[in-house]
């Protein structure tokens, strides 16, 4: 199961950067695609969670684990988007993991 959990993710990472062409064609703006898939990571972790009953965060964590969502992965999605609307998914991911 493993293996199909790793070419799954690999399969989905690879689509980032099509995908986000394709919302950008439309019209969609790179830090709108970004937003939206914050959002869907954010709901899939969040029912991942809940359903292996895995939600326990000390209140003494959560300004350290809000802070670190809103401002590093903020910006890590909305580079990585910019980047390839910019550039194209190949020059996004190599300024963006390099």
């Amino acid at each position: 199961m493993g293996y199909f959990y790793l070419l799954l993710a690999a399969s989905l990472w690879g689509l980032l950067g099509p995908v986000s062409r394709v919302a950008f064609a439309e019209g969609v703006t790179p830090l709108t695609v970004a937003f939206f898939r914050a959002l869907l990571a954010w709901a899939c972790f969040a029912l991942h969670a809940a359903l292996l009953r895995q939600v326990c965060v000390a209140p003494r964590d959560l300004p350290v684990l809000l802070s670190f969502g809103l401002v590093g992965v903020s910006l890590f999605y909305g580079s990585y988007q910019l980047a390839v609307g910019y550039g194209g998914a190949a020059l996004g991911r190599v300024k963006i993991y390099v």
